[in-house]
């Protein structure tokens, strides 16, 4: 069967006819300038986004990286205040160290704490007598305590109330012995029924500088 070039020139022309008046009406017009103006749109879009979506995503990294840095400081601030209280504790327990070995024999001091120790329990101090303190720059072994003997007098209870609460004095102090004996008949007269003699040392830690000095 021959090509027939007439009739198939006049169906396109027919076709193209009838498209160029399909594209002449308002309705089809107007969907040219639709899918035209959306297909500008999305093309501008996505020039005008994409600088958006690099900003947001940097802001996000910045966010998160700030969050890391702030969990990190959190955490140093932690650690320093355990620190802190470590020292402040560590500083306690010095200022009780200094307390009960004191870096100078403080003999007045204690003795003071054993009048009132005294007081408190109702006991006489009938004798005391302290151990020479070695001086300054000439210190010797043994020079870091100081012996004492003391003799109290009280009824049984009260003389072993003394003795007790010397042994918690804060002080740092080391009875070696304690002697019971019953009251002279002078001391009964005035109410002392036991004497206890009491034998121990006192214990103090000089510096380095005041053994050197």
């Amino acid at each position: 069967m021959a090509f027939d070039y007439r009739s198939e020139y006049q169906r396109y022309r027919q076709y193209y006819t009838n498209l160029r008046r399909f594209y002449q009406r308002p309705v089809a017009r107007v969907s040219i300038f639709v899918v035209v103006s959306f297909m500008t749109v999305s093309f501008f879009s996505l020039f005008a986004i994409k600088p958006t979506l690099v900003t947001i995503s940097q802001l996000v990294r910045e966010i998160e990286d700030k969050r890391e840095a702030n969990q990190l400081l959190e955490q140093k601030l932690e650690d320093l205040q355990r620190i802190a209280d470590e020292f402040e504790q560590w500083g306690q327990v010095g200022e009780l160290a200094e307390v009960a070995i004191p870096s100078n024999p403080e003999v007045a001091k204690w003795l003071l704490e054993l009048e009132v120790v005294a007081i408190q329990n109702q006991v006489g101090l009938i004798s005391l007598q302290m151990e020479p303190v070695v001086l300054k720059g000439k210190s010797t072994e043994g020079s870091d305590r100081v012996g004492f003997n003391l003799i109290v007098g009280g009824d049984l209870a009260q003389v072993k109330g003394f003795i007790g609460a010397m042994e918690n004095l804060d002080r740092l102090i080391k009875v070696e012995s304690i002697t019971f004996s019953a009251g002279t008949p002078f001391l009964k007269q005035g109410g002392v029924e036991v004497t206890a003699g009491i034998e121990g040392e006192a214990y103090f830690m000089p510096s380095e500088e005041e053994n050197a000095g």
